[in-house]
């Protein structure tokens, strides 16, 4: 049976791969990534908390930017970047930073 089939089997090898690479980084970003997980997971088992991720991969003309949006639907996601616009404005206008 492929990983494909089986979800399970999928999930169990994908989290032992993460798992071996989680341990070669060091404490505080293992810490980060843990934290982050946490947080993204939340999202998919509270119907009240939502969250977006932007990424981006390469450089220059080759750099791709995505945006995620974990239980979220149009109206959310856009209320979510309004947000953070807002708290960027204040970041630029206070000398104590919003954002962190």
């Amino acid at each position: 049976m492929t990983d494909a089939a089986n979800p399970t089997d999928h999930a169990q090898n994908l989290l032992a791969r993460q798992a071996a690479m989680l341990a070669q980084l060091p404490p505080e970003k293992q810490a980060h990534f843990l934290h982050l997980l946490d947080l993204l997971l939340d999202c998919y088992t509270t119907e009240a908390t939502r969250a977006l991720v932007l990424t981006t991969r390469g450089v220059g003309e080759k750099e791709t930017v995505s945006l995620l949006a974990i239980n979220a639907d149009e109206q959310e996601i856009e209320e979510m970047i309004d947000t953070l616009c807002a708290f960027r404005k204040l970041d630029f206008q206070d000398d104590s930073p919003v954002l962190n």
